[in-house]
């Protein structure tokens, strides 16, 4: 009950990698925590939370930490007047799509910023 009451008023949960085995205390804590809990009989912690309301959770933040970032981002901003607002369900897998988006592929404009050769 304590933990999803601190879940529940703490919603600034962060995510971050952390290069494994160089000996950063917490992490070998956490590494050691994890191998002796596999070795319990019995789950002695029960999270009443849904799997589904924290990963939506982690979404909304990841969402709004995106479109903090594309907002403030000096690049691309042509895709950002076509595309201001950020959104999972526009993902293009298109590769010509997106070269035509973004301006990188085989275009002569590029091509002068790559190579230095002017377009003809």
């Amino acid at each position: 009950m304590k933990l999803r009451k601190n879940l529940l008023i703490n919603l600034q949960i962060k995510l971050n990698w952390v290069r494994a085995h160089v000996g950063i205390y917490g992490n070998e804590l956490s590494d050691l925590l994890a191998k002796n809990a596999t070795t319990k009989e019995e789950v002695d912690i029960k999270v009443k939370i849904p799997k589904s309301w924290i990963k939506n959770q982690l979404k909304l933040t990841m969402l709004q930490e995106c479109q903090a970032r594309w907002m403030s981002s000096p690049n691309s901003r042509f895709l950002y007047g076509i595309f201001p607002e950020v959104n999972t369900k526009r993902c293009h897998g298109d590769f010509l799509i997106n070269q035509i988006l973004t301006t990188h592929g085989c275009f002569p404009v590029h091509q002068h910023r790559i190579f230095g050769k002017s377009p003809d």
